[in-house]
């Protein structure tokens, strides 16, 4: 395995306490640095889970993950903590409190646990406009905004983001395509879960294609370029489970 890898190995996850119900069974996915992985496929299909059990947020119930080198299988605090990012807009801040006071507490815990908070994520996504708006009375576009934004703080060697293109404008999806081209970002491993073609057909350096019982991974490169033939093979794979080129 390459240094600069993360790869998942049979990677099988379940969940229940007295029935086991497999929500991903014996997938297999490398993921290099300086790439985006997304994760397409239809709502209830895994894409969440595959990132939680990523991440360190869930037990696997097989396979192995490799990072960047060392069997992090069973190491799910140190994965937790080589990794950030957002699962629902807004979700993971306090709600009562102002995008401000949530940056303050989010630089403190990152200082707690020696890290310095990156400091361009500090302009990201138009932040100025945002800062003393409580979460709860933001539109679901500003809390995105905000999800993101303290996610991007954290120094990484993963990034995950959970249908980030959920409730963003073209201007603002833009933007955070701009940030994640640049340094610190485009040297970490980055991961999308999305059924946003645009950010398929801009971003993407391979797909994963997820459907039930079905896994394919195919390189950008290896899909149609022109924009309606892309849609059109997106499509067949979200409604019939079925990559058509």
């Amino acid at each position: 395995m390459k240094e600069n890898e993360i790869k998942l190995d049979s990677v099988t996850v379940s969940y229940g306490i007295f029935k086991k119900v497999e929500v991903l069974r014996e997938l297999s996915l490398s993921m290099k640095a300086g790439e985006v992985t997304i994760l397409y496929g239809p709502n209830g299909i895994g894409k969440t889970s595959l990132i939680r059990a990523l991440c360190g947020q869930l037990q696997l119930s097989g396979g192995s993950i490799e990072w960047y080198g060392k069997d992090l299988t069973n190491a799910l605090k140190e994965r937790r903590f080589k990794s950030t990012g957002n699962f629902e807009a807004g979700k993971m801040l306090y709600q009562y409190a102002t995008l401000k006071e949530n940056l303050t507490l989010n630089s403190a815990l990152l200082e707690g646990i020696g890290l310095t908070p990156i400091e361009q994520a500090e302009n990201l996504l138009g932040k100025e406009k945002l800062l003393n708006n409580p979460i709860d009375e933001m539109s679901l576009g500003q809390r995105q905004r905000s999800s993101l934004i303290c996610a991007l703080r954290k120094p990484a060697e993963l990034y995950f983001f959970d249908e980030p293109d959920n409730g963003l404008d073209r201007e603002a999806l833009d933007e955070f395509i701009d940030i994640l081209v640049t340094e610190p970002y485009n040297r970490a491993v980055n991961v999308i879960a999305t059924h946003d073609s645009f950010l398929v057909s801009k971003i993407g350096h391979q797909i994963a294609f997820m459907a039930k019982n079905k896994f394919i991974v195919k390189r950008r490169d290896e899909l149609p370029t022109d924009i309606t033939e892309l849609d059109r093979v997106l499509y067949n794979w979200i409604k019939h489970g079925v990559y058509d080129e």
